[in-house]
């Protein structure tokens, strides 16, 4: 890890405000001599010119947490709800992240026409927090990635379930991309603010998948924050 500060002053720049982003970059290109075929690095690779503005990273600058989940302690604190029988799901904690292992295989594929099934896998913790007055519109930010075929769509929502006020988001995939990093979706809570998110720990995801379907979907985090 790499820690440096740059102040703002020195790069004529106005101190971002929470919820700013900024385009940029972060390149070594000087090579060192003892490693005489070590490539040129950057943070977000520009694939020519480091100077090629249009494939700059985004720099965000964070704004306030509502709330935040934690899976430290998912079997004690948290329960987790499959609907189906013929869908396997299996969970672990890994580094705070959690960790899905889904297969498909004794979904019927000729009673579905080869076609996806969608699934709501539940999380609804122990001991729910409640928000009772939201002074400010919110976001639903959620951080996650996934490996292996059969995964078609991704939906994640918070908030009362069926309550007009829940949050949510949605990410199409093809089907025949097997690999992602980490993904960051936003979604908006549908008012201007100042209304009420009750329950605001249930969440879930929908995962759409096919038959066969062998993933891994693995969660960093998911969060309410004020928006920008």
């Amino acid at each position: 890890m790499i820690e440096t500060a740059i102040p703002y002053a020195s790069i004529g720049a106005v101190p971002p405000k929470a919820g700013d982003h900024w385009f940029v970059n972060f390149c070594r290109n000087r090579k060192r001599e003892e490693l005489p075929g070590e490539s040129i690095h950057s943070w977000s690779p520009t694939l020519a010119s480091a100077h090629d503005t249009a494939r700059f990273g985004r720099l965000v600058f964070p704004t306030e947490t509502i709330w935040r989940s934690d899976f430290s302690n998912i079997d004690e604190d948290w329960r987790i709800g499959v609907p189906r029988d013929d869908i396997y799901v299996t969970h672990t904690v890994k580094d705070g992240h959690l960790v899905l292992h889904v297969r498909s295989d004794k979904l019927d594929a000729k009673e579905n026409q080869g076609e996806s099934t969608e699934i709501n896998i539940s999380f609804k913790p122990q001991r729910q927090p409640y928000v009772p007055k939201l002074e400010n519109p919110v976001n639903l930010e959620w951080r996650f990635r996934f490996k292996g075929p059969g995964l078609l769509r991704i939906r994640a929502h918070t908030g009362a379930k069926g309550n007009k006020q829940r949050l949510s988001h949605q990410i199409l995939r093809p089907a025949g991309y097997e690999d992602a990093g980490w993904t960051v979706g936003v979604g908006d809570k549908p008012d201007a603010g100042g209304g009420e998110l009750p329950n605001l720990a249930y969440c879930f995801f929908a995962l759409k998948v096919l038959p066969n379907a062998d993933f891994i979907f693995e969660v960093d985090c998911i969060k309410v924050v004020v928006r920008p």
